[in-house]
């Protein structure tokens, strides 16, 4: 593939930044790489959040500590603004992370991040399933708002409201009337 290649000159142009950048790999199209075409990403940028992603196997641990020896290279100052610790280094612990394990920071009660902590993740405890009847019944048994809101109660409608009372004025005039017009005719007798 050659520079002359269409391809090439979007990537050219799209990763064209102003200022220091980190090149986070190159382009491919036809599973062959474009060895002059970076990606890259502005070292201005990268004191927001992040995440690399993908399967097992496929570098992120290599590629987030490659990326942070290129931040740290450059001196960023987002490199110092991050959670630090001083209980481990860091980028030996990024490269020594296993399946289940990462760095992590919370955020204290002044909204501050905390130091870095390399600790083990916990899978969800969920079930992507249809609820068993024991279970429903049980979520019934335990839930406040089940007491209040599954009493069934079925209240007259306005219609039905309506058409009673209709119906006991039209017994205690003991007439039924033949049609709208006529109702209309016999009530304007009775006034005149």
């Amino acid at each position: 593939m050659t520079s002359k290649h269409p391809f090439f000159s979007h990537i050219m142009n799209g990763y064209a930044f102003n200022g220091e950048t980190l090149t986070v790999g190159a382009a491919t199209i036809d599973q062959k790489t474009l060895s002059k075409a970076f990606v890259k990403i502005p070292l201005k940028t990268l004191n927001r959040h992040g995440l690399i992603s993908g399967a097992t196997g496929t570098g992120k641990t290599k590629n987030s500590s490659s990326s942070f020896r290129t931040i740290e290279r450059k001196r960023n100052p987002c490199a110092a603004d991050g959670p630090q610790t001083t209980f481990f280094d860091i980028e030996s612990v990024l490269t020594s992370l296993g399946i289940g394990e990462a760095l992590v920071t919370a955020i204290d009660e002044k909204g501050r991040p905390t130091p870095l902590t390399a600790t083990m993740m916990r899978a969800p405890k969920s079930r992507m399933d249809i609820l068993t009847q024991n279970e429903i019944k049980t979520l019934f048994k335990s839930s406040k708002l089940a007491k209040t809101y599954n009493i069934e109660i079925d209240r007259e409608s306005a219609y039905e409201i309506l058409n009673k009372k209709i119906k006991t004025a039209l017994d205690k005039s003991k007439k039924k009337p033949k049609n709208a017009l006529q109702t209309h005719r016999d009530t304007n007798a009775r006034i005149h």
